[in-house]
């Protein structure tokens, strides 16, 4: 029925959902994929997502660009152009304990932490 309001989530969005929810708070997960499928719908939509937060970025809507680059993380923590994005943005926002996680390969800080 596609006149009806009532959205039942697919099997792609409750996979992102379940994905997040492992990474952070139920209010975090409600807020990013509230966010993320208003416009992406599909896995292949769901791609064009980096450079809409880097479009927000560069309006200076440093929120909006935030709430993307950490589900991007979030969804693909090995990404290496999303652990940028936010760590550059973290930067930007004076948060650079947060940055310094985002900014250094993740197995570097594996071995840093074993070598103390």
């Amino acid at each position: 029925e596609s006149g009806d309001r009532h959205h039942d989530p697919d099997a792609f969005e409750l996979l992102v959902a379940t994905i997040l929810s492992a990474q952070c708070t139920d209010e975090r997960v409600n807020l990013v994929t509230a966010t993320l499928f208003r416009k992406y719908r599909s896995p292949q939509e769901f791609a064009e997502m980096g450079r809409v937060g880097a479009m927000y970025y560069q309006q200076g809507n440093f929120e909006k660009a935030r709430t993307i680059f950490e589900g991007l993380v979030e969804l693909d923590p090995d990404s290496a152009s999303a652990q940028s994005a936010l760590g550059g943005l973290l930067t930007l926002q004076q948060e650079d304990a947060k940055a310094i996680e985002h900014l250094v390969p993740r197995g570097d800080l594996r071995a840093e932490a074993r070598d103390r």
